[in-house]
């Protein structure tokens, strides 16, 4: 990772199952704000909501993403980031998605218009 990039952390669980971006971002916010519980060893990494693009502008979704770089998480690597997929996943499921998403309704989130808005370069 360079400094200054965004890395995706990518929660399919939530986003597939949700068609609802405004929904889905909620959610995603409540599993960011989560995020030292999910994956405590890597506490305090910063994580922000991100509006992904998939091979085309049009096809854009929301995701999690980190800021982190190498210097400052020296066993931070590609490979890991993607297990903070798979544990978050597991951990979604454990709660269950109807729990997230009804917690979720509590969170301040911006919408998927202002998030899609506020990631293009």
């Amino acid at each position: 990772m360079q400094s200054g990039a965004c890395t995706p952390i990518e929660v399919s669980s939530v986003v597939t199952l949700h068609p609802d971006y405004d929904l889905a971002v909620r959610c995603l916010e409540y599993i960011r704000l989560n995020f030292d519980f999910i994956i405590p060893e890597y506490a305090g990494l910063p994580v922000q909501l991100l509006a992904l693009c998939h091979h085309h502008p049009n096809n854009l979704y929301p995701t999690l993403a980190t800021t982190a770089t190498v210097a400052e998480y020296p066993d931070l690597t590609v490979e890991e980031i993607e297990n903070f997929t798979q544990r978050i996943d597991a951990w979604v499921k454990a709660q269950t998605l109807s729990s997230i998403v009804s917690q979720a309704q509590q969170i301040a989130a911006p919408s998927w218009s202002q998030l899609r808005d506020t990631s293009s370069p």
